[in-house]
């Protein structure tokens, strides 16, 4: 069973603008493929399966290459009990895309679904059809109307005849066992003394190993899955890496409408990636743009926050500008400035760690001397 809403989760929309940046050429089928599929994504998350899947269609009628509106188009049909179609979408990027892990994901996830229907349909008309046979009557041997006499009337008219008959018949029976299975005790015996012979001849025969002929095919299946493992690990990492591509695109769009804060953010989240050129040269650009601006901003508008009063916002703008670097020209009043609004909010823990730290770090400053007596005034407090 394909769940449509949880696997929407792994399709994003495409930033048009940035792709009309990047080619200036780009044909007006793929940007209008593009809006649709955007469109889409929308219409699926708000529960309107129908319109996407009209969106979806023009889409890929456009733009017969694009795979991703394919996808998605397919996990549609599917959502819709569709299987065929689904099944025709799938199979198309496949077929375009060899490795596509996704859309092979998704043609085995529906194969198993009609799999299971079809054995289910199959155990049902089997039920039915054992309800349907009914017990048969044996016939009667006897003519119709004939009674059938009581044993217990019989025992009544001549008790002591049948106890006679029935011993009588016993002692014949043992005699004539006895008499038939002679002979075979004695060949039995003669056959037990042959079997013991040949079972002392075994134990000193060395066992031969019989090839296994399923052996060897396990192994090259076991190895085929192995590297389909690998391959899969590789497909998942470079569609990650893609996201992060999408998000620094994302990023350098917030940049232009200088939405400096938000931007710094998201490069944060990116400072682990391990980008390619040229998404490294674009990722270094932004940060060297970006973050002075950033600390720049959130030092101000702490500081507007600390004058007015409002010490937890001061305190949640103040608490960025380390996360943004570790050396700023400006860190030891960001710092001193953040132990203040610590310490305005009565949290003396974390205003003793920023005093402590503006004293460890920039013992030359005078932001060091006011720390230190900042720390004399908590511990005097207490």
């Amino acid at each position: 069973m394909i769940d449509l809403q949880q696997e929407l989760k792994n399709f994003s929309p495409i930033d048009l603008d940035s792709l009309v940046e990047e080619n200036a050429n780009l044909p007006d089928n793929v940007k209008d493929s593009v809006a649709l599929y955007n469109s889409a994504l929308e219409n699926l998350r708000t529960g309107s399966e129908d319109i996407a899947v009209i969106e979806l269609k023009k889409a890929v009628a456009i733009n017969p290459d694009f795979y991703e509106a394919m996808n998605l188009l397919g996990l549609c049909y599917s959502f819709m009990k569709e299987n065929e179609k689904a099944s025709e979408m799938f199979e198309r990027v496949i077929k375009a895309e060899p490795n596509s892990i996704r859309a092979l994901k998704y043609l085995n996830a529906l194969n198993q679904k009609d799999l299971d229907a079809s054995t289910a349909k199959e155990k049902r008309r089997a039920a039915q059809k054992a309800k349907k046979v009914k017990p048969v009557a044996k016939p009667s041997i006897l003519p119709s109307g004939t009674d059938l006499p009581s044993r217990t009337e019989e025992k009544k008219k001549n008790p002591r005849f049948e106890i006679v008959k029935m011993v009588t018949a016993f002692v014949a029976g043992v005699i004539v066992t006895a008499i038939i299975a002679m002979p075979f005790f004695r060949s039995m015996s003669g056959e037990l003394s042959e079997l013991r012979q040949k079972e002392k001849e075994r134990e000193n025969i060395v066992p031969v190993e019989t090839p296994n002929p399923y052996k060897e095919k396990y192994e090259n299946l076991n190895k085929d899955y192995e590297k389909l493992q690998e391959q899969f690990a590789l497909a998942n990492k470079e569609i990650d890496y893609y996201k992060n591509v999408a998000l620094l695109y994302s990023i350098d769009g917030l940049a232009s409408s200088k939405k400096y804060e938000e931007a710094a953010d998201l490069l944060v989240e990116l400072k682990q990636v391990q980008f390619r050129e040229p998404e490294k040269e674009k990722f270094d650009r932004l940060y060297e743009q970006v973050i002075p601006q950033a600390l720049s901003i959130a030092y101000n508008e702490g500081n507007r926050l600390f004058n007015n009063g409002r010490y937890q916002e001061a305190v949640d703008k103040l608490s960025k500008i380390p996360v943004y670097t570790d050396d700023w020209r400006n860190m030891d009043a960001a710092l001193y400035l953040l132990g203040k609004s610590y310490a305005a909010l009565n949290d003396r823990e974390n205003a003793r760690a920023s005093f402590q730290a503006v004293i460890e770090r920039y013992p030359d400053s005078q932001y060091a001397t006011w720390s230190k007596g900042r720390m004399r005034e908590l511990e005097q407090s207490q």
